[in-house]
């Protein structure tokens, strides 16, 4: 019997911690593992990066092997480098059958199957995809839920229904996991939530979980490789407690203190039991704020109690658990004025990171399927992101989308956590405002993402201060800055700064609890001019004045 050729291809975006094909290798070990299937089947993954591997050459030396079978991993990031790939692939080997699957495939179904995909693998594909080659193997038209063709088709997503008779990827290609700086690691499938922007509890709301067994495996293997960076799947990690505190309880047990763990959470589900768990582990939390305003969210489905909030947040910070925040530009019923409103509540929550979006209306979605209701304009092509609203005009969404690259490089890039509050306080700024500022501040001055962003922050600064007549705050202010920057840059790379300052230590530790006006208004604050080195010493930050 003639063994088929199977090449799976799968493209991240870039080379990060998070250019971890998960996808594919869970369809790659699920046809692997099945007996049925071996003696007629031989299964090979492929992964590239959009950064370094041009889609027309890496197809180009696919086809030379001419696979019986080619099947795309695709998402909405790597949409227009498959797009790329399978121009030139099919040209080459046109006798290949072509399927696809991933979340992206549902979006435009039509279209894939034009650009010569013959079938789809819509939803959880490791069932499926072996259902749908036994029939092929048996003469027989593929068909039935999570199978769409030209003949057939139906958009009707399949579910894996028992978790535990799925092969573990992460144990199948153990040998195959140090190539990457960081792992993807999936604990649960389904969210019981109903936000209608999101498309992960869309059909099937049922959260189920990996047995508790193979986790212990997954994390030995994740040890054996001695990968740094781990970034859990789960939509929402704390939503059952007893779960969650069992398995923080396991990996901080089991876990080096070098593996940095980052968590999806729901805000408002944090309390003090859980909290104290996360304190143990190398760990940040990412949390979906997505907006403030209560109005906005019950238009998307979604509960926002902002106390609750506030308290998980604050049990955070009490706990000194680093975390970001999520916020969606031009949700339904925002308005360029209650999403600086957002940004402002979100800033005083003081996030490591604020990480901000513009709505895409993805198929597959409550708020797709509503769009017309909603009259929301947007692009009909990847990344679908919405381009008008009834209450957020084209160009309020570019003034929105520029206070988010103010934000991405001053307070994100720039981790102005620890001191961006003092510096807008002096001005009278909202954060939005200061963002808007230092996004047309880097359009004048040229600044590139590569360029110096501690130097932006500084200038800026300055340039802001001067023209508001608030000179006499610099000296402070900036060695405030200075200190943090000169922290930040002992923490990443473990190099010794020196920092100039122009008052004491003590002096600037003031800062953290009192405004720069309270403490210039104390006579005994006199200026200090002093280089001080900063160095580590076992766990401790060290000073050292030259």
């Amino acid at each position: 019997m003639k063994i088929s050729q199977i090449l799976i291809i799968s493209a991240s975006i870039e080379h990060s911690p998070l250019a971890f094909p998960m996808g594919a290798m869970s369809i790659y070990t699920a046809i692997r593992t099945d007996d049925d299937l071996v003696s007629t089947y031989d299964a090979s993954l492929r992964h590239f990066y959009g950064d370094t591997d041009d889609p027309a050459r890496s197809a180009q030396e696919d086809a030379l092997n001419s696979p019986d079978i080619l099947a795309i991993s695709l998402y909405l990031f790597n949409r227009e480098w498959m797009y790329h790939y399978l121009n030139v692939f099919r040209d080459l080997c046109p006798d290949t059958m072509i399927i696809a699957g991933g979340p992206d495939v549902i979006s435009s179904p039509a279209e894939l199957i034009a650009r010569g995909v013959q079938y789809l693998i819509i939803g959880e594909g490791e069932t499926t995809v072996r259902r749908f080659l036994k029939d092929l193997r048996d003469g027989k038209e593929p068909q039935g839920a999570g199978i769409y063709s030209e003949k057939r088709p139906l958009l009707v997503p399949a579910y894996e229904a028992d978790l535990e008779s799925l092969h573990s990827p992460l144990l199948f290609l153990s040998d195959s996991l140090p190539a990457y700086p960081g792992v993807l690691w999936e604990m649960t499938r389904g969210c019981p939530f109903r936000c209608s922007f999101c498309a992960e509890s869309r059909g099937n709301r049922r959260v189920r979980s990996y047995p508790f067994e193979r986790l212990e495996k997954e994390l030995q293997a994740i040890i054996s490789i001695e990968v740094t960076s781990v970034f859990i799947l789960d939509p929402t990690f704390n939503l059952e407690k007893e779960r969650t505190h069992r398995i923080l309880s396991f990996l901080k047990e089991h876990s080096p203190e070098d593996i940095h763990y980052t968590f999806e959470v729901r805000g408002e589900l944090l309390d003090e039991s859980t909290v104290e768990q996360f304190s143990g582990l190398t760990c940040s939390l990412q949390i979906g704020l997505q907006s403030s305003n209560e109005e906005v969210m019950k238009q998307v489905d979604r509960a926002f109690a902002p106390d609750r909030f506030h308290r998980g947040v604050s049990l955070l910070h009490r706990h000194g658990i680093v975390f970001g925040l999520d916020l969606i530009i031009a949700l339904p019923g925002d308005t360029l004025d209650s999403f600086k409103e957002s940004v402002e509540y979100a800033v005083h929550l003081r996030p490591s990171n604020l990480d901000i979006f513009t709505l895409s209306l993805l198929p597959g979605t409550e708020i797709y399927d509503r769009r017309d209701t909603f009259a929301l304009q947007y692009e009909i092509d990847s990344p679908y992101e919405v381009k008008e609203t009834t209450t957020m005009s084209a160009s309020e969404i570019e003034t929105a989308q520029a206070i988010r690259r103010g934000c991405d490089i001053f307070y994100t890039k720039g981790e102005a956590v620890m001191w961006f509050i003092r510096v807008v306080e002096v001005l009278g700024m909202t954060a939005a405002d200061f963002f808007l500022e230092c996004d047309e501040y880097m359009k004048v001055t040229d600044f590139k993402a590569q360029d110096d962003t501690f130097v932006l922050q500084e200038e800026f600064i300055n340039k802001m201060y001067r023209d508001t007549d608030k000179e006499e705050y610099l000296p402070l202010i900036l060695s405030y800055v200075e200190l943090h920057q000169g922290l930040c840059y002992l923490r990443d790379t473990l190099d010794t700064p020196v920092v100039h300052l122009s008052y004491t230590i003590d002096v600037l530790n003031r800062l953290d609890e009192e405004s720069a006006r309270v403490v210039l208004s104390d006579e005994s604050v006199v200026p200090y001019e002093h280089d001080l080195l900063l160095y580590t010493m076992g766990s401790r930050v060290m000073v050292e004045e030259v």
